[in-house]
């Protein structure tokens, strides 16, 4: 039987067939043999390296992620916007003053009232879960950003993320860059996913 064996395995004595099976042991340089374990794996310092490669590329790229959901996210609300402020511009120069609730103004706001502060002349509305709109008197309307659900319209102005506003071309009181858009990235201009937007 034992000429019917190859080379890395041994036979089965107990059988009149050959039955081979894979050696127990490998062999030395020499023909020598020894009994062993099958060798493979990464090593420790190899292991590291990898979770250091990894947390590297992630603390690259996630905040980078998050950034450019920001911005389209603004990017989104800039259109409507653009729709609300132009068309009280037009309910300006047929009455003299600036809608400050909405309701007078020719355009639907698809976003649901959400109370108003008459002695400031503020209007807020809920726009979704990330965005507060607001009739700022007779200077400005904005969109208050708070990726957040559920949040307060007073959490929203004290810790939201980004305020993207356009100021009327006739506020009152006169406010310096009347007719022009601004966004503001936890209160610094332009910062954040406030970067590259087109605000002209």
């Amino acid at each position: 039987m034992k000429e019917n064996c190859f080379k890395g395995c041994f036979c089965s004595k107990e059988v009149k067939v050959k039955s081979c099976f894979p050696r127990p042991w490998k062999e030395k340089v020499g023909g020598a043999r020894e009994r062993g374990k099958a060798y493979g794996g990464f090593t420790l310092i190899e292991l590291l390296v990898v979770v250091l490669i990894i947390g590297i590329l992630t603390a690259v790229a996630v905040p980078r992620y998050k950034m450019t959901v920001d911005k389209n996210k603004i990017t989104g609300m800039i259109p409507l916007l653009r729709r609300i402020a132009d068309a009280n511009e037009i309910f300006y120069l047929e009455n003299g003053f600036y809608d400050t609730t909405g309701t007078q103004i020719n355009i639907d706001i698809p976003c649901t009232p959400a109370g108003s502060n008459a002695s400031v002349g503020q209007t807020y509305y809920r726009c979704g879960t990330d965005f507060w709109f607001t009739f700022r008197n007779q200077q400005w309307v904005e969109f208050l950003y708070c990726p957040k659900a559920n949040s307060s319209l007073s959490s929203c102005q004290m810790k939201g993320r980004a305020t993207l506003s356009r100021i009327y071309k006739h506020p009152k009181p006169w406010t310096s860059g009347a007719g022009t858009y601004g966004c503001w990235w936890r209160g610094r201009p332009n910062e954040g996913g406030c970067k590259l937007l087109n605000l002209k």
